[in-house]
């Protein structure tokens, strides 16, 4: 009879394992990092949702300031710009000083709306969850609306991520405003490496533009790519973006007079 007792230990304690493995990957236990499920595939609606957390206890002052170098391509050709920008987070206002070749501000100044910018994606993770507590951060158990369905795509390569969970978003309300469609996620840090966003833009008329973002260990974006076709009476041409940004800072004071 003692080997029947062995046996039946063993198989007792194999489905111990199985059940802890199962309360890890599922988010009934909590733990990071998440790596350790490797058997068992992750929910990727508690994957998302954790993420978001992350993300969303990243600071952003009332301005960031940055310099953005940027190629379009519009109608088969390209040109290159180079800016040192200032942008209003509270309306995406963005105060560009165009910069000459040795990298020195010019007196070439435009007022514009950022259209991608190292906040972009903090902002629609702003779209996606409620406002940190008075007493504190944001936790998962508070969120109780996240207007996304997320789907495990698989595991790869992303942005400066050499493995990442690969997840597919479906928004459950109102996809003009809840523009992610894809992110990645880094398993060890539950940073987001890489996201994609829909969103709908006016270039002569209203239009759908794809935006793919490379996001750093920030969270503010460091690289994207935009792409996405314009109609006119004329016929259809291609637009294309290739953008990156570097020395981003929080600024929390500005003269406003900078917006005028």
């Amino acid at each position: 009879m003692r080997w029947v007792y062995a046996v039946l230990m063993i198989g007792v304690e194999a489905l111990g394992r199985r059940l802890l493995v199962a309360a890890l990957c599922t988010g009934i236990i909590a733990v990071t990092p998440m790596a350790a499920c490797a058997d068992t595939p992750p929910d990727p609606q508690v994957l998302f949702e954790r993420a978001l957390v992350r993300v969303h206890e990243t600071h952003v002052a009332p301005y960031l300031q940055y310099d953005l170098s940027m190629a379009l391509t519009h109608k088969s050709l390209t040109k290159t710009y180079a800016y040192d920008v200032i942008e209003r987070m509270a309306d995406h206002t963005g105060r560009f000083t165009s910069l000459t070749a040795d990298g020195s501000d010019s007196d070439d100044v435009h007022i514009w709306k950022t259209l991608v910018s190292p906040g972009l994606f903090l902002n629609a993770v702003a779209q996606a969850l409620p406002s940190a507590p008075a007493d504190g951060p944001p936790t998962i158990g508070r969120v109780v609306s996240v207007p996304y369905r997320a789907t495990l795509v698989g595991e790869d390569g992303a942005g400066d991520c050499a493995q990442a969970y690969h997840l597919a978003l479906r928004p459950t309300s109102d996809p003009d405003l809840h523009q992610l469609r894809e992110i990645w996620i880094e398993p060890v840090s539950m940073r987001i490496c890489r996201a994609t966003l829909e969103k709908r833009v006016y270039i002569i008329s209203r239009e759908r533009v794809d935006v793919t973002v490379d996001l750093g260990p920030g969270q503010f974006v460091d690289h994207y790519h935009l792409a996405g076709k314009g109609h006119t009476p004329l016929g259809t041409y291609s637009l294309a973006v290739d953008g990156s940004f570097r020395d981003v800072r929080n600024v929390e004071t500005i003269d406003p007079k900078l917006f005028r």
